[in-house]
């Protein structure tokens, strides 16, 4: 499936009480493509300080997904988040994010939570600043999740309020960071 926004398309979360969004959420979804558009979120809102789940894209269990052009900011959690759904579900694999932008946005810019052959090229990653970790891209495999053949090239850190990138494996039981390359 392709979604294609014109470059003047701007969708934005209506401001309510929830405490996790997602504003493109793909869920077990192989072969997509969103491409353009800007991803506004309720960062501001009536949040606790604590919710932090806001997700521009999500991508949770997905294979071969690509994201280009696509600008998300101010949202109350993410600009772009990779996972798994489950232990027993499939590994989140072949993601693609191509000149994406990430701006203001309240915990991180691209979250990896479990992921494989994911790639971030040639985007902007800024003013990313609220609730830790504050980093513009975030690898942070939850228990029992991996993450491996990660590349990183060609971006532009900007105003990141902590760490342009994080590497963080906490006290997790059963995770792992592997093979995760950066280039200018």
């Amino acid at each position: 499936v392709t979604v294609r926004m014109t470059d003047d398309t701007i969708i934005k979360v209506i401001p309510n009480d929830n405490p996790s969004y997602s504003l493109f959420l793909f869920r077990e979804v192989e072969n997509a493509h969103l491409l353009g558009g800007t991803l506004i979120g309720d960062r501001g809102g009536q949040h606790d300080p604590l919710d932090r789940w806001g997700h521009g894209v999500n991508i949770v269990s997905s294979q071969n997904v690509m994201i280009e052009n696509v600008i998300s900011k101010d949202m109350n959690g993410d600009g772009f988040s990779i996972g798994r759904l489950a232990v027993d579900k499939p590994q989140s694999e072949n993601i693609v994010f191509y000149n994406v932008v990430a701006d203001n946005n309240y915990r991180g810019g691209v979250l990896m939570s479990d992921g494989k052959g994911i790639k971030i090229l040639n985007s902007t990653l800024s003013r990313t600043n609220g609730v830790d970790p504050q980093a513009a891209i975030n690898l942070e495999p939850n228990d029992n999740r991996n993450i491996s053949d990660v590349e990183i090239r060609g971006n532009l850190f900007k105003d990141n309020i902590d760490q342009s990138i994080m590497l963080s494996m906490g006290t997790q039981v059963n995770a792992y960071l592997k093979d995760v390359h950066f280039n200018d």
